[in-house]
């Protein structure tokens, strides 16, 4: 696997994401595709592995600006196809919301709830592999403001990690066959947003991979 450092992205990449479990990498302030007014047509996959995020309608394109691609919560999405990525997963979220509103799809499968991630209630949020869910206590998302998420999908060991805080539960072991972004895997939900950055590894990372990650995602947002 090779991983595409891109300019402005880090000025050290950890050694973690060269260890061959880095399925796809995002970062959608550097490494997008783009049109003369901005609409982003496709998100490279960073990693080589050509999983990228693509999308062809050019009026369902999120803009793309140095914040990163911005969803309007009307029609824009993202979407990979084609993904053969079983449990366990860690995945690692740099998003910000800007709605109030209690309902927000920050992702989903190809098909619904293949790696379902969304608020519950205000600013509580849910995460969701199959038929089991995890939801986090209220305060944990708040909008306009740039938050990292660590998603650990791994049955009885599965978490919604923010900041320093964990909530643990039991997630399923469906397997993903892609991932759309800021929608429903059927296409009637879309959520507004900015995503900046997206990291999904084909493992169940230890604690100190996950510290090593995390926080160099904190440290440049």
């Amino acid at each position: 696997m090779t991983i595409f450092k891109a300019v402005n992205l880090w000025d050290s990449i950890p050694a973690e994401l060269y260890d061959g479990n880095t399925y796809s990498w995002y970062n959608f302030i550097n490494n997008v595709t783009k049109d003369v007014d901005n609409r982003i047509s496709q998100a490279d996959d960073l990693t080589g592995n050509g999983r990228h995020l693509i999308q062809s309608t050019d009026d369902s394109k999120p803009l793309w600006s140095l914040e990163g691609a911005t969803f309007d919560g009307l029609n824009d999405y993202l979407r990979a196809t084609g993904w053969n990525l079983t449990k366990p997963t860690t995945l690692y979220v740099v998003m910000k919301r800007t709605s109030v509103l209690s309902n927000i799809i920050i992702m989903d499968g190809l098909v619904a709830n293949e790696l379902h991630f969304s608020t519950y209630a205000p600013t509580r949020l849910l995460t969701r592999s199959g038929v089991n869910s995890i939801v986090t206590s209220e305060g944990a998302f708040i909008s306009n403001v740039t938050s990292v998420f660590c998603l650990k999908y791994d049955g009885v060991n599965s978490f919604i990690r923010f900041g320093a805080t964990k909530t643990t539960g039991t997630t399923g072991s469906i397997t993903a066959t892609g991932l759309t972004l800021a929608a429903t895997a059927d296409l009637n939900t879309f959520s507004p947003m900015i995503f900046k950055e997206l990291i999904i590894r084909s493992v169940s990372d230890s604690a100190e991979t996950e510290n090593v990650i995390m926080d160099s995602l904190i440290s440049r947002y």
